[in-house]
């Protein structure tokens, strides 16, 4: 996160010293790239607007990663043959979220301005789907407890003990098997456009997005009082390049 701040900041004290005091025209149609940091993973947007120049309709898609609170990196109980990995974690977490919406420009740039601002909302449902989380587990030879083989499993909380697990497997050594959740997605933000040039979009963005669920989403194994949630909300900063014509 501090990272992409020094990012953004860095955009936005280029595109200030390219600024000139001329009159900005805008085109109020095109496509918005985004890649987002979110306060529970990553994620990936594509928006095409069209409409009039202070109020625009959003067509949008976003795509991004989703981690539970609860997921801690924990060392192997294998120490230096081992591998870091998540202690409980049943499944990673994606979101598919296709939208319709609406942007309006509160403070067009002109003269005098550094910078365009919009402020908006998209609604629309949510496709969260979730593939299993690969561990690299250890199982001994029957009768000799300290001699065995590594194998690549998804983690089961009734079958894996801390001690045998070597550590994680990665996401590409599993199969993709996805089981999908629909509920609905909502999303409100700010459009911080630096940009001064005709045809050009770019800036940063900030926004929280909300995903509903009918059913929690198992991410990670259930214990005592914590359980899996159905409702995720998370805030969110990126930078974004656009164009319009």
């Amino acid at each position: 996160m501090k990272k992409l701040l020094t990012l953004c900041l860095l955009v936005l004290v280029f595109t200030c010293k390219a600024q000139n005091e001329e009159e900005v025209s805008r085109v109020p149609g095109g496509f918005i790239f985004g890649a987002q940091m979110t306060t529970s993973g990553v994620g990936l947007n594509i928006n095409y607007l069209f409409g009039k120049s202070n109020l625009q309709w959003v067509i949008a898609l976003h795509a991004n990663s989703v981690r539970d609170s609860r997921e801690n990196m924990i060392e192997s109980a294998f120490g230096d043959q081992g591998k870091r990995y998540v202690y409980g974690k049943m499944n990673y977490f994606f979101v598919l979220a296709p939208s319709v919406g609406i942007q309006h420009n509160i403070f067009p740039a002109k003269k005098g301005n550094i910078m365009d601002v919009s402020v908006g909302i998209n609604l629309g449902p949510s496709i969260g789907l979730t593939t299993p989380y690969y561990l690299e587990v250890f199982n001994p030879v029957p009768g000799n407890a300290f001699y065995g083989i590594r194998e690549k499993s998804a983690y089961d909380p009734a079958i894996h003990a801390y001690s045998d697990i070597i550590g994680r497997a990665g996401i590409f050594n599993g199969e993709f098997d996805f089981n999908t959740s629909i509920g609905a997605h909502a999303r409100v933000y700010a459009l911080l456009d630096f940009a001064r040039a005709y045809r050009y979009i770019s800036g940063f963005e900030v926004g929280i997005n909300a995903d509903l669920y009918g059913d929690p989403v198992e991410i990670v194994a259930s214990e005592g009082r914590f359980e899996n949630q159905s409702t995720f909300i998370s805030a969110s900063i990126g930078l974004i390049i656009g164009n319009r014509w």
